[in-house]
């Protein structure tokens, strides 16, 4: 392998060891949100954030990212509910395609199901 190639292909495991690293470090801020969704009982109670027209511009700015921050953690929330869906969804194929495969034209039909659901 000449240098440029060796320098290619070690810029592309670089890419993929440093892709690999920002997903997983993404999924741990997911897990802490959902941690702290689930240890607050009282995250969604917004009665605390009630807006007055007297209130200056820092106690505004401070309660616009405490509710950027809910936000976020409830799209973690939300992110790790529709992974474990289509994890459920691939399973869920995978075993119908396994159950298909005995549906093959020309096999015994030993079950007596064939073509029922």
């Amino acid at each position: 392998m000449t240098d440029t190639a060796k320098s290619r292909d070690d810029s592309g495991t670089d890419k993929g060891l440093k892709d690999l690293l920002r997903d997983q470090q993404e999924r741990q801020t997911r897990l802490r949100h959902v941690q702290e969704f689930i240890s607050t009982p009282a995250f969604l109670d917004l009665s605390e954030l009630a807006i007055e027209v007297s209130d200056d511009a820092e106690a505004l700015d401070g309660r616009r990212r405490d509710l950027d921050y809910r936000i976020e953690v409830l799209r973690s929330v939300l992110a790790l509910l529709e992974e474990e869906r289509a994890l459920m969804d691939r399973v869920e194929s995978a075993s119908g395609a396994e159950a298909e495969g005995a549906d093959t034209p020309g096999a015994p039909d030993l079950t007596g199901t064939r073509g029922r659901p």
